[in-house]
């Protein structure tokens, strides 16, 4: 029976339904309640949340009814616990608010929260250059969810390094790779072409102003293989989901010694994976390994957001001498693009997708919202934030920017009067939205404009101001809190009227009310324009949606690198502070702002790499993230709430944070401290970095040759290695106490390639790499000897983290039959000696005194595909 009442009355709303809107004006933004989308269009469908809590016998029910439900791939109803995301006329959803059903419309007025650094917050990947933990967790199987804006897919931040190492020619035989005139040989013909010569994407930082010099780092830049010498990196169009870095061949040049140059033992290695394994916007989706690179084009403001604060968490590589690293860069990226979002339901969707479809443990919300909504965590988008967390899936919340705008303000007198400043400026409207709790009080307001003309708000009307118009809306939010909703707008598309404008409210209630005033204008979401004159603008109670939820890790930001108006280490003026407007909820941490990320640049006609800073709330919420992902991939069956109960406890205090009250408004619990979070102890200091040489001795066989790599002068505490013994950019062991790794060879196969990584204390700290090819006689037997004596002499070839100490063409010793080769002199070597690593049959053409392998057979054979197919194209 229930049933069939329900299918009646709403059946007969959509039968007295008109698609015309009536006759007061549509609001600038979005309308509020649903009340008010009643009244401008009853019969209109409209996208809506509802709560359902038995959906077995609700859905169909509902869809019987008319009302849509949003279905995933699967058929399945999208959902995030008991919170629908649906589409229905206005008035059917009014039916079902007066039967009782929780049912929320409105839009999210959005705005990015953008205003880190490992180091200050525990999690160890610095900016500058730095020792780096041995093993600890970098978001390992970890996903996250950014919901955001779009990102720069082809970024190579966002690359992994995964493609192997490759050797290159020295073409001039200075045994440095120089741009330019270098290059890797593609083809196997010995022989360097034009578009085998390698490139540089050169680095630049929007942020410091520094441009791109043309001066190779191997700390900060990257190379790059120009197939079709236009002098630009293609990417995306011409290339296909199994191409590498999505485009021509990209590269990270890897100074395994530290010593800024790539020198001839050191490789290259290519861009392959990418980090974001999924992007949705609106009803489309596309996967890495299926169609990612066919995600939609994007724009410099549509990705700068999203790719600065993802850069953050986990862009770039692990590779020890790299500057602008990730802070967790082994999560894989979900992201959920907010472009297409015209209401909270869009939003609920995009999360749905993300839990159902793409199993994310933690979700990074990027974006903030205050005017026009409730602030007290009673949206149902909040709740469907709390169900998941229950679940189990973390959340991550921006606090916002609003702290320092002057946009926020409260009184407890009576009249409470609102003095406001709306400057000049090419505005058309403003708005103002007054929250109080007290459930007895009625607010009744006059407007009064810089003439001193007086217009008397009444609830639900779109009223005429002079040449403005009035529109006022009064609900109230499933938690309890009282709204006054005031949005003037200029009739004829000119400013409302410059200077001061005062609102001015009275309650019949007997007991003081406090008021909270909020502002919103388009000129701008965080920076101060219109302006609260009197009471003076409080900082306080201007967290924003969606960190008002209950279970949402909600995160300040305080300076640290780059400290702009206040000391490094100091709050953030700008940093959204608690309480919530109920008193029940408040910042939980705080963490650095101001790491670098990078930057986006379709719009750049030049082959560089940009990096930039985002700053605010924007930039320190992903530092959380990293904690987050860290403590799930070392404690998998961690909860949501014991996750946030770890963070506030290990919360760090200093001078900075004159707390004596915990939780703090601006604060928190303090400043994040990743490293005490997950092994409840102080972090231990950083080490300096180990430079040690390699001596690499050659041990006779019958019919074998043993080259053993030795890392010399073994002195520093607690020494461990891992080695990658055929240097293909993947380690072969785990960090051991060995300091010497013997590699077989054979006639067949007389080159070695070592990459060798050193430990202390449990830090990265050094590393170093030698390639060579020994004489046909180290196979010949005999007994063993050593071709080294562990120095700079004529009997053995001592690297020093790569490079050859000695400059001399290493000899054998007597017996051996002749010269035992080994490398590093490069240029000094006789031409035909083997000076580059590579695999079977190593040898050098006689022009630039170095030899070359072909790498793999696969990768080379994309890559010759597409440069036959843009030659074609050409």
């Amino acid at each position: 029976m229930l049933l069939l009442i329900l299918q009646s009355l709403i059946t007969l709303s959509k039968l007295n339904a008109t698609d015309v809107p009536s006759a007061a004006p549509a609001f600038a933004m979005d309308c509020p309640s649903l009340d008010c989308a009643v009244r401008r269009a009853p019969g209109r469908v409209i996208a809506a949340l509802i709560r359902l809590r038995d959906p077995s016998w609700a859905v169909p029910a509902l869809e019987a009814a008319g009302i849509r439900f949003r279905r995933g791939h699967d058929g399945r109803p999208r959902h995030v616990g008991t919170i629908y995301p649906v589409d229905a006329p206005a008035n059917a959803l009014a039916m079902l608010t007066a039967m009782g059903w929780e049912v929320q419309v409105g839009a999210p007025d959005v705005g990015a929260p953008t205003h880190t650094t490992g180091t200050e917050a525990g999690t160890w990947a610095v900016e500058a250059h730095g020792p780096m933990p041995l093993d600890g967790p970098t978001g390992r199987g970890i996903k996250v969810m950014s919901l955001d804006e779009t990102i720069d897919l082809f970024h190579p931040h966002f690359f992994r390094a995964d493609g192997g190492a490759h050797p290159w020619i020295d073409v001039d035989g200075d045994e440095i790779l120089t741009p330019g005139v270098d290059g890797i040989d593609l083809n196997a013909d010995l022989e360097i072409e034009g578009h085998e010569v390698i490139a540089l994407l050169d680095h630049a930082n929007t942020t410091t102003g520094a441009p791109a010099d043309g001066a190779f780092d191997p700390s900060v830049d990257y190379l790059y293989l120009d197939l079709d010498g236009n002098g630009l990196r293609d990417r995306g169009v011409g290339f296909d989901e199994s191409t590498p870095g999505y485009g021509e061949p990209m590269y990270l040049p890897d100074d395994a010694n530290g010593d800024g140059t790539i020198d001839v033992h050191e490789r290259v290695l290519l861009l392959s994976t990418s980090k974001i394994a999924a992007f949705r916007q609106g009803e489309e989706v596309w996967r890495r390994g299926v169609d990612l690179i066919e995600m939609p084009a994007f724009s410099y403001n549509t990705a700068w957001h999203g790719t600065t604060t993802v850069g953050i968490l986990a862009g770039g590589q692990d590779r020890l001498f790299r500057s602008h690293r990730g802070l967790a860069g082994d999560v894989d990226i979900v992201m959920g693009s907010r472009l297409t979002w015209s209401g909270w339901a869009d939003y609920i969707e995009t999360y749905a997708w993300g839990i159902q479809e793409e199993a994310v443990d933690v979700v990074l919300h990027e974006y903030n919202t205050y005017s026009g909504h409730e602030l007290d965590g009673s949206l149902l988008a909040e709740a469907a934030i709390d169900e998941s967390s229950d679940a189990g899936v973390v959340h991550v919340c921006t606090a916002g920017n609003l702290a320092a705008s002057e946009r926020h303000a409260q009184t407890s007198a009576m009249p409470a009067a609102f003095q406001f400043l709306v400057p000049a400026g090419p505005l058309t409207f403003f708005r103002i939205t007054l929250h109080w709790r007290d459930p007895v009080a009625e607010l009744q307001c006059v407007l009064r404009n810089p003439q001193e003309q007086e217009h008397a708000l009444v609830p639900n009307t779109v009223q005429a101001f002079g040449t403005n118009n009035v529109a006022v809306e009064r609900f109230n939010s499933l938690g309890g809190t009282s709204l006054l909703f005031m949005e003037v707008t200029s009739t004829i598309a000119q400013h409302p009227g410059v200077g001061a404008w005062t609102l001015e409210c009275t309650h019949g209630s007997a007991e003081p009310v406090t008021v909270h005033a909020y502002l919103r204008d388009p000129m701008t979401f965080w920076d101060t324009f219109t302006r609260f004159l009197q009471p003076a603008p409080d900082p306080t109670t201007t967290i924003c949606v969606p960190a008002t939820a209950n279970s949402c890790v909600s995160v300040g930001g305080y300076e640290f690198q780059e400290p702009w108006t206040v000391p490094a280490g100091e709050l953030g003026p700008w940093s959204s502070r608690g309480p919530r407007i109920d008193g029940g909820r408040t910042i939980d941490i705080a963490a650095p702002r101001d790491a670098y990320g990078p930057e986006p640049s379709p719009d750049k006609p030049d082959s560089s790499v940009y990096y930039t800073m985002p700053g605010g709330t924007s930039g320190a919420a992903p530092v959380v993230v990293a904690a987050v992902a860290q403590l799930l991939e070392a404690e998998p069956g961690l909860t949501s709430a014991q996750i946030r109960d770890r963070l506030r406890a290990s919360a760090g205090v200093d001078e900075f944070v004159d707390v004596v009250d915990f939780p703090d408004d601006g604060w928190g619990y303090g400043k994040l401290r990743a490293y005490q979070a997950l092994y409840d102890a102080d972090p231990p200091a950083r080490p300096d970095f180990v430079t040690r040489g390699l001596d690499v001795e050659l041990q006779e066989g019958d019919g074998t040759c043993t080259a053993v790599v030795r890392v010399l002068d073994v002195d520093w505490p607690s020494p461990t290695f891992r080695w990658d013994d055929d240097y293909d950019g993947t380690w072969d062991t785990e960090f051991a106490a060995t300091h010497e790794r013997p590699i077989v060879l054979t006639p067949d196969d007389p080159t070695y390639a070592v990459r060798v990584e050193f430990g202390r204390e449990g830090w990265r700290v050094g590393g170093g790499a030698v390639t060579g090819e020994v004489p046909a006689s180290c196979f010949m037997g005999g007994g063993s000897e050593s071709s080294s004596s562990g120095g700079s002499s004529e009997t053995g070839d001592v690297v020093t983290g790569g490079s050859n100490t000695s400059g001399d063409e290493p000899t054998g010793s007597a017996g051996t039959g002749g010269a035992m080769t080994s490398t590093g002199a490069g240029a000094s070597d006789t031409a035909g000696a083997s000076d580059t690593a590579g695999g079977n049959d190593a040898v050098d053409d006689g022009g630039c005194g170095c030899t070359t392998t072909p790498a793999s057979a696969a990768w080379w054979s994309i890559v010759l595909l597409a440069l036959r197919r843009r030659r074609q194209s050409a």
